[in-house]
């Protein structure tokens, strides 16, 4: 009641403000009571301090996000490097498989080489001895082992004869099985670049840096207006936009965890790459994958459509790596 009584006294209190022209027109004056000036006053002070307050709270929000993007960017440079390390290695590798392929097909043709040299001159030498025999010149057998009696020879024929180095060199390489051994040990560094080059190919098959679609880019990652409700929001991917029908492609060979409706993402894909990273098809006219079935990269999965939440055909594309959203831009080749 008292308040009551207050505001009709604020009321009753009036200003008067007079405008006086300049020349003989009648002077304007307006009357205002002192209620709706200090009410004015108020509401002016209410909105400068929830301004202010907002200010303030997006100004933090946005540093917060913007530290959280540079160390999400950080991790995906380290990310590109590793993998521009693993493309290098690969080259290093396909070269060094490529010199032991030739190393060891060398190898073998040497050892091939020797083994027939080292026959012929035994074939040459027991030829002769048999030559010898059939003179009745002494009585000698056709050696059984590789060892030839040199002394024997030079006086049988009372001649010097030359035993060439490739019988020492047959006979020490075939005793100790050196070339044999050489190859195997090639081998199996031959075996453990391949497993090696086969793992990180199969990482690279599974990286997503294939494009889905081939289009522009509507909407990039990060914040923008939202265009329902024309408030700030996170956008967590890219659009990217072609017409209805549009075929769309897996972004990395992998496992498909779910395909449906999935409320405001309209008809939905993600696929588990593993290496954990995982990719996000939404907004699809038709799904052409179901969960389980395996995809490889570039693989027809669906039809591009304006399901669910959407102003528009396109692609919704999100890329995760260990559970958190990351800008597909830092993937893809082609954007």
């Amino acid at each position: 009641m008292r308040l009551f009584k207050e505001l009709k006294k604020l009321k009753s209190y009036k200003f008067t403000i007079m405008i006086i022209p300049n020349t003989d027109k009648n002077v304007i004056q307006f009357n205002l009571n002192k209620l709706f000036l200090y009410s004015t006053f108020s509401i002016m002070i209410i909105l400068s301090s929830y301004f202010v307050v907002k200010n303030v709270y997006l100004e933090s929000l946005n540093s917060y996000y913007d530290a959280y993007n540079i160390e999400l960017e950080n991790g995906i440079v380290f990310r590109d490097d590793k993998i521009q390390k693993l493309y290098s290695l690969r080259s290093e590798y396909e070269d060094e498989m490529s010199y032991l392929k030739t190393s060891i097909n060398s190898s073998a043709l040497y050892f091939e080489e020797k083994l027939s040299e080292l026959h012929s001159l035994e074939s040459e030498v027991n030829s002769l001895l048999v030559m010898i025999n059939d003179r009745g010149e002494t009585a000698l057998s056709i050696p059984t082992s590789r060892s030839i009696d040199r002394s024997t020879l030079l006086s049988i024929n009372n001649q010097t004869l030359s035993e060439p180095n490739v019988i020492d060199e047959a006979k020490i390489l075939t005793t100790d099985d050196e070339i044999s051994s050489i190859i195997q040990e090639q081998m199996t560094e031959y075996r453990t670049l391949i497993e090696d080059v086969s793992s990180q190919l199969d990482f690279l098959e599974c990286y997503p840096d294939f494009s889905p679609v081939s289009g522009y880019v509507s909407s990039n990652f990060g914040y923008r207006r939202d265009p329902f409700t024309g408030l700030t929001s996170f956008h967590r991917g890219i659009d990217i936009a072609s017409p209805k029908g549009t075929e769309f492609y897996a972004a990395a060979s992998g496992i498909v965890t779910y395909s449906g409706y999935n409320g405001n993402y309209g008809n939905m894909i993600v696929i588990s790459h593993g290496y954990d990273y995982e990719t996000v098809y939404a907004h699809n006219t038709k799904n052409l994958v179901k969960v389980g079935d395996q995809v490889t990269k570039g693989d027809l999965i669906g039809y591009i459509g304006s399901t669910g939440r959407s102003t528009g055909p396109h692609v919704h594309f999100e890329v995760h790596f260990e559970g958190k959203q990351i800008n597909p831009r830092k993937t893809l080749i082609e954007y």
